[in-house]
């Protein structure tokens, strides 16, 4: 026998069922941080228990965030090594900016140099760039709901990234039929799904 615990961050995000009997403790991005401290308690646990255990089998993070100073600083510099920010900008992030002092809540005793650099990034790199891969083309949602209503006759076959594809799958999951189908939202949820709260 085995159990399998889903947790929902932000709960409501997902329909998780499962039977199996291997427990993985997997995740992306902000689980770097919970889910090894999760599996930590679960072996924990394991050690120290004379009835149930749980039959942890590993895990895995995609993408985690590890180190907020450490992570926020490589995606400046991953901006300026593909040509989206200038040399001087570059510069003044790596000369005047303290990331060690980047915390989930934030930075804190910025200099106004480093501020103004990194809010002319934030500008540059707005919300019609894809941050994980800059060369990508970018999904306007207007555009990928047309596409999906209404529904191409050809066949595109194609070895490209669809850069529209989580517009597609909120459309899809947000299916009823889809929703029957996978047996989810059994309890009717008042809101539609989404893969991350808004």
């Amino acid at each position: 026998a085995s159990n399998l615990l889903f947790v929902e961050s932000p709960a409501g995000v997902g329909w998780s069922y499962s039977n199996t009997t291997s427990d993985y403790n997997t995740g992306d991005t902000n689980t770097g941080h919970y889910i090894p401290q999760l599996a930590n308690a679960i072996l924990d646990y394991n050690a120290h228990s004379t009835n149930f255990k749980f039959n942890i089998k590993g895990l895995a993070i995609g993408n985690p965030l590890l180190n907020m100073g450490r992570d926020t600083q490589a995606t400046y510099e991953y901006f300026w090594s593909h040509g989206m920010i200038s040399d001087e900008i570059g510069r003044t992030i790596k000369n005047d900016c303290d990331f060690n002092d980047f915390t989930d809540s934030g930075s804190h005793n910025v200099s106004k140099s480093c501020n103004k650099a990194l809010n002319e990034t934030n500008k540059i790199v707005s919300d019609y760039v894809d941050n994980y891969d800059v060369i990508l083309d970018v999904c306007y949602p207007a555009i990928a709901v047309q596409e999906i209503l209404l529904r191409k006759m050809a066949t595109k076959i194609s070895l490209s990234v669809d850069v529209c594809m989580g517009y597609e799958s909120d459309f899809y999951l947000n299916s009823p039929e889809v929703q029957k189908a996978l047996h989810a939202n059994r309890t009717k949820l008042p809101y539609p799904w989404s893969m991350c709260s808004k």
